[in-house]
């Protein structure tokens, strides 16, 4: 009887071990880590996925040269997903259908060596989800890929020849033991997690960050285009009010190039072009906020108002797109003095593009302090815009 009783207790320690680790996993992954927006996040990595495991991606350009060194890619190949798991498992699984219990069983409870897999490619895959990072952040994901690599005593890459499922993929010897704590997706996460790049508490699983951004990529048709020469500025402060009580993509005009109106259009390799078709492309409603400079807008904001021309006169296809598009204006200074005929450029301009200009809000800010009206004035514009936004909805149908 005791040894029947042992072996029922033995089995169901067995079958809790399992459930236990599932159930805490599941908990982990759905606690979101790095929640912070970064206004400067102008640079673009990816995430892929075969189903279970995922890579991180990252162009040939925002690849640090010390990655690159060492290994085997041509001048066709754009994007490289860099992959870590256990060694065996790699090699031995090509497919799930290759998948065997003893390969299983020693990756998950046996601390294996591992691989570093590189797939490499021409374009961007349309099931890949693009995170949007800035150069600090890219920075600290490639020094975490770098030190995932192991090199030999003359600091070089080891490259497993002819291991490769297909001609653009390849594998080379990597530092670290796998196991059921440290996976393949784990493995992704900590890295976003340690570049400060929002990721989950800790994952086993592809589906935790898949979730997180997805769901922060998802379309968004409002925009706040900001025009102040400090990122994080009181303008800034008062953006992340609006935002926190609707959603808005963010364009800082500080961290893009923009040059003057030049009646030759010298200088269409700027970035006007590529983010005024996007504001086309992708935006409903464009907010302009912009400190209060002398008594009109920032000099950044004005250079891009004047090179709304260019859509005038090069650009007329992106112009007609801006027809019917909503804007709305924010100006931010240090005192309750809102300057006349301050909003009237924007008004007049949203008149001439014939888009709908919703209104206006002036806002200030004291000894980096947001006071009660202020905060009054920014839920009272989000409100404005909300049912602005529902009107025309209705007016359109």
């Amino acid at each position: 009887m005791k040894v029947a009783k042992k072996i029922v207790k033995g089995i169901i320690i067995i079958i809790l071990i399992p459930v236990a680790y599932i159930l805490v996993s599941l908990i982990l992954t759905f606690i979101p880590v790095n929640n912070e927006e970064q206004s400067d996040n102008n640079q673009s990595i990816y995430l892929s996925t075969n189903g279970v495991h995922l890579s991180i991606v990252l162009p040939e350009n925002q690849l640090d040269p010390k990655i690159l060194d060492g290994l085997k890619y041509s001048d066709n190949d754009q994007y490289f997903a860099i992959g870590w798991g256990d060694r065996d498992f790699y090699l031995n699984t090509p497919t799930w259908s290759d998948l065997t219990f003893n390969n299983a069983f020693k990756a998950l409870f046996l601390k294996t060596p591992t691989l570093i897999h590189i797939t490499r490619y021409s374009t961007t895959k349309e099931n890949w989800v693009e995170i949007k990072v800035n150069q600090n952040q890219l920075n600290k994901i490639n020094q975490y890929i770098y030190e995932s690599f192991y090199t030999d005593a003359q600091n070089k890459k080891i490259l497993l020849n002819n291991k490769g499922y297909s001609y653009n993929d390849d594998f080379y010897e990597a530092l670290g033991s796998y196991s059921c704590f440290k996976t393949s997706n784990s493995w992704v996460n900590s890295g976003l997690k340690e570049s400060g790049i929002k990721a989950c508490w800790w994952t086993p699983f592809d589906f935790g960050l898949l979730r997180i951004h997805r769901k922060k990529n998802s379309k968004n048709e409002r925009v706040i285009i900001q025009g102040s020469s400090k990122s994080n500025g009181n303008t800034n402060k008062v953006i992340r009010l609006v935002m926190k009580e609707l959603e808005f993509d963010l364009i800082d005009l500080n961290l893009i190039t923009i040059g003057h109106f030049d009646y030759e259009f010298k200088n269409q390799t700027d970035d006007f072009l590529t983010i005024i078709k996007k504001i086309a492309d992708e935006y409903e409603l464009i907010v302009f906020a912009t400190p209060v400079y002398w008594y009109s807008m920032s000099g950044i904001m004005k250079t891009f108002i004047d090179r709304i021309s260019d859509c005038l006169k090069i650009e007329k296809e992106t112009g007609r797109k801006l027809r019917g598009k909503n804007m709305a204006v924010i100006s931010c200074g240090s005192d309750n003095d809102e300057v006349d005929g301050f909003f009237t450029p924007f008004r007049k301009t949203a008149e001439y593009l014939g888009m709908i200009y919703f209104g206006n809000i002036h806002v200030w800010i004291e000894d980096e302090l947001v006071s009660d009206e202020v905060e009054t004035r920014i839920q009272n514009f989000v409100k404005l815009l909300k049912e602005a936004e529902s009107n025309t909805v209705l007016s359109n149908k």
